[in-house]
């Protein structure tokens, strides 16, 4: 009967389920989901026909982008008038397409599979389609409104099902929201348009009037959300792809919804504000002049609530849509700082969809926690403007604050002696919080600028004072490079600017100011970044003289950043020269690598086989050589119709020796007619 009926947490529902009641599916964004099914009837002579409805999502979606039949197919091409799936194409287990479109008699379910798609904005029965043999007892009164669904016929064929019915998911563009900028609906991938959609529904959200909604920051968030200065690799700042089901809490969807966009959502004077993740600069300063009471501070959190690394999953096309961890978000700074004791948060991140993307909101969640001063009290009218999420300079004696950053984290007004003032709760915050690079240096030298207990540190006048930066080295890391030097010793040293580019030629408007010594700068796999580096003075001047330049390269993660060295192919024009296979075997496929006999070897194969549909059985023989040696076989490999059949090998460091390599895919024919209708073959190696 398929999978249970128990409920997913987020992600929707990643298998086809089955349930008296189960709840409804809501995708935003784009993303890969099964559904539920609703209907189900066999018809026909014999029963032949099974007749399937599958609901994706309880509201109109904007299409069904790719429709999934088990793990090797996709649909291709659907006849209009009776809804026969004429064409599919062969995928890979990452979901990518292998090869042309199968049709004819080389598509495995040629008349034997119907499918129509109803988006869920429809008035009539399967939106007026016909749909060939489906069930009489599916009648022009059974509609489901508001519900996007698949109708699906199935033919028996027992050389076409014998594995059973596939599982049948599909790749949607999930619902339409409204934008206040244009005011119009459609489908976007916009957290703070989503947000909104969510406060405002009133069928599995919290049903707000729009008039409770703050559509100016609304659609100001809405834009940081669509900026695309952030990485240039990346098509928008923030993204939110996912699904989730009705059975979710409202306070648990608004609050991983909110992760997508590392912003804030809050109610206040009558109204639902958001604001996205982006350093804006203050525009109030409060001194020790707009104080009502005195200040409580917290220097540092406890133990409990403070880390140095953040780890997590996302779920995206880079993993065919299953969760996986993205890479983990360190610095040896922090480390260093907490102790040597090494702490980590785990952060989850069910709508973001790329591991680049998560791999920032994890950076922007570590900087946050690391600043950990917070200070709260009353102030007087002056701070009256101030929202949640603004950020404000705070100038105190005291505490040797002078212009010290902070973002305001919750904001109340209340009356004291007939006077009124607003009570803040501040964080401190820097202006690279919300960048693209992971900056572990500053946290702790800003928190003051008090002389510290054995007073202020000065040259000695024994001492002879230095202008330039030292010791400038960089080390590549998975997906980042990090950056170290000395600064030099000078009563009039200010900051040190690290210039950077992707080639070895320097570009002065390339850079970052910082006051510590070191950086880290987050890049793409396998790219190599190179640093300069020049001390400047307190008026902004150059100190001394540029040094560099040095250069690392970045190592490649275990989720989507494994290079392939070379893939060769076969069989994959948009009409197939079938091979046919020999009782011997044969080399339909290889591939080239040096390695460096140091670290492992992946090799990625598929082979696609297919047969004349005689009667009798059908089956072959592979294997993989390196270098002529034999290193895998797999026998008696069943050939039904057409049959995918494909895997990885992996040779450990210690089996693979430095040096060329030729890894090569051979079939061969064990019982009656075969053919090699589509291979390939890849070898990457696992850089540690």
């Amino acid at each position: 009967m398929g999978p249970s009926a128990s409920e997913p947490k987020f992600g929707g529902y990643t298998v086809t389920r089955r349930g008296a009641a189960l709840h409804h599916q809501v995708v935003y964004g784009q993303t890969k989901i099964g559904g539920v099914v609703v209907f189900d009837d066999a018809s026909g002579a014999n029963n032949k026909y099974l007749s399937r409805i599958i609901a994706f999502a309880g509201h109109t979606i904007e299409s069904f982008e790719k429709i999934y039949i088990g793990g090797g197919y996709r649909v291709g091409t659907i006849n209009s008038s009776t809804g026969a799936v004429t064409g599919v194409f062969a995928v890979d287990q990452n979901g990518a397409d292998v090869g042309s479109e199968l049709t004819g008699s080389n598509n495995p379910f040629n008349g034997y599979l119907s499918i129509r798609e109803v988006l869920g904005g429809h008035t009539t029965s399967l939106d007026g389609q016909t749909l060939s043999n489906f069930s009489s007892l599916w009648t022009a009164n059974h509609k489901l409104l508001g519900i996007a669904h698949l109708a699906i016929v199935f033919e028996y064929a027992d050389n076409v099902w014998d594995e059973g019915l596939p599982e049948i998911t599909a790749l949607i563009k999930g619902k339409k929201v409204y934008d206040p900028r244009t005011s119009s609906i459609a489908w976007s991938a916009n957290p703070a348009l989503i947000v909104r959609d969510f406060l405002t529904n009133t069928n599995y959200g919290l049903g707000e009037s729009t008039g409770n909604i703050d559509d100016t920051l609304i659609s100001t968030a809405a834009g940081i959300c669509e900026a695309t200065d952030w990485d240039t690799g990346a098509p928008e700042r923030y993204t939110c792809n996912g699904a989730w089901t009705t059975s979710q809490a409202p306070v648990d969807v608004i609050a991983q919804l909110m992760t997508s966009c590392a912003g804030y959502l809050w109610y206040a004077q009558g109204k639902w504000r958001l604001k996205a993740g982006k350093y804006v600069a203050p525009t109030v300063t409060l001194t020790e002049d707009d104080l009502r009471s005195p200040l409580s501070v917290s220097t540092r959190h406890s133990r409990r609530d403070n880390f140095n690394a953040v780890r997590g999953t996302f779920r995206g096309p880079a993993t065919n849509y299953q969760f996986t961890d993205y890479p983990t978000v360190t610095s040896s700074t922090f480390v260093t700082v907490d102790g040597g004791l090494e702490s980590t948060m785990d952060l989850a991140l069910p709508f973001t969809d790329t591991p680049d993307e998560a791999q920032r909101l994890a950076t922007i969640a570590l900087e946050k926690n690391r600043s950990q001063i917070t200070v709260s009290g009353s102030f007087g009218l002056n701070a009256f403007s101030l929202q949640v999420g603004d950020n404000v300079n705070i100038t105190n004696s005291r505490f040797g604050w002078t212009n010290k950053l902070f973002e305001v984290v919750a904001w109340g007004l209340n009356v004291e002696d007939y006077q009124l003032q607003v009570n803040l709760v501040l964080r401190e915050t820097t202006t690279t919080t919300y960048d693209e690079f992971l900056n572990p240096t500053g946290f702790e030298s800003d928190n003051t600028n008090l002389p510290g207990a054995i007073g202020e540190v000065v040259v000695d006048t024994g001492v002879s004072p230095t202008t330039n930066v030292t010791g400038l080295l960089a080390n590549g890391g998975i997906r980042q490079i990090e950056v170290s030097w000395t600064n030099p010793v000078n009563d009039d040293y200010s900051f040190t600017r690290v210039f950077y580019n992707t080639s070895s030629t320097l570009n002065l408007g390339l850079y970052t100011d910082q006051v510590g010594e070191s950086v880290t700068f987050g890049v793409g796999a396998n790219q190599t970044l190179w640093v300069w580096a020049q001390a400047y003075d307190t008026s902004n001047n150059n100190l001394g003289s540029l040094i560099g330049s040095v250069n690392a390269t970045s190592k490649r993660s275990d989720t989507d950043d494994l290079i392939d060295d070379s893939v060769s192919e076969k069989g994959a024009s948009a009409s197939p020269n079938l091979v046919t296979l020999g009782s011997g075997y044969s080399t339909i496929a290889s591939t080239g690598l040096y390695t460096t006999g140091n670290e492992a070897v992946e090799i990625s194969f598929s082979f696609v086989g297919s047969e004349t549909f005689a009667t009798g059985d059908r089956r072959c023989n592979i294997r993989i050589l390196e270098n002529g040696s034999v290193i895998m076989v797999a026998e008696d490999v069943v050939v039904s119709r057409v049959q995918t059949f494909g895997g990885t090998v992996v040779r450990t460091a210690n089996q693979v020796s430095a040096g060329n390599k030729t890894y090569s895919l051979q079939a061969a024919s064990a019982t009656g007619t075969v053919y090699a209708q589509y291979s390939f073959i890849s070898a990457v190696e696992l850089k540690k």
